[in-house]
């Protein structure tokens, strides 16, 4: 059998600005803006970069005329540089150690957009399952100074809720009860919501079984007496169960009761950014 391949698309678009979108576990994603070009039939207005490694490596920097193509025939990659801008702007790559996993957990300097992305993340069907509130509706809450902290809706109000743009008494009522919902949630569900690292689905009801004290006192040694627990996972649950913000939050929580929501099978911080 002989299939003919079409070559891959290719055009050419000059870079306007460098971005850095920080993701939840704090990974560093750098996205090149382009004055919009047509590509395939797709107009294209911006590129991942995919690490701060790579856009090192192909040396990236606004004014430039790069060569676009598509990866698998759907996504847009910038191949190389083929007219460098003159003069040609410093590539100043951000503090990527600053960012983690860990980092973030409330609103600092420098902090936004990571913070919102945790918000995104504990809302969503992977964390408390929050109906109606999205990342539009917890940018607005931290903007308005409402929220500087992971669980500070837990005390917002619905007068509070309504001193917000474009919410009136029937939105503010849903996300009030949206909170509420999310209240009754099991602590597992609280766990990933605020960031644990994942566990496997076989070992995840044992493995947290125990009281917060004895998750809190134990080793990596004994995490990895758990299948699927390796050593690197057994760090980052140790981290994550001693970090002084995470313990003040899971003080918090709600008393410990029988799980009243499913816990999702599919979720794993690790894999969103």
């Amino acid at each position: 059998a002989i299939a003919w391949k079409y070559p891959a698309a290719q055009t050419l678009a000059v870079v306007e600005a460098i971005d850095v979108s920080i993701g939840r576990t704090g990974r560093l994603t750098p996205i090149a803006q382009l004055d919009p070009v047509l590509l395939d039939d797709r107009e294209v207005g911006s590129v991942s970069l995919g690490s701060l490694a790579h856009w090192q490596e192909l040396d990236v920097r606004p004014g430039d005329q790069v060569s676009l193509s598509l990866a698998g025939a759907t996504i847009p990659q910038i191949e190389r540089v083929v007219i460098p801008a003159t003069p040609r702007q410093a590539l100043t790559l951000p503090d990527a150690e600053r960012y983690d996993a860990l980092s973030c957990l409330t609103l600092m300097p420098g902090c936004r957009e990571q913070f919102l992305a945790r918000l995104a993340w504990l809302g969503s069907e992977d964390g408390l399952d929050m109906s109606g509130i999205g990342p539009a509706s917890w940018a607005a809450l931290v903007d308005a100074g409402l929220v500087e902290g992971l669980l500070d809706w837990r005390l917002l109000s619905a007068e509070q809720l309504q001193t917000l743009p474009g919410v009136g008494e029937a939105r503010a009522r849903q996300w009030l009860d949206a909170f509420r919902a999310a209240e009754r949630m099991d602590r597992t569900r609280w766990f990933i919501a605020l960031g644990m690292p994942p566990i496997p689905d076989q070992v995840r009801r044992a493995a947290l079984a125990a009281p917060l004290p004895a998750l809190r006192d134990r080793s990596e040694r004994s995490w990895q007496t758990y299948a699927g627990i390796g050593a690197t996972r057994s760090a980052q649950l140790v981290a994550f169960f001693h970090d002084p913000t995470i313990a003040k939050l899971l003080e918090s929580l709600p008393s410990p009761s029988p799980a009243s929501a499913s816990i999702p099978s599919s979720a794993s911080p690790a894999s969103r950014p």
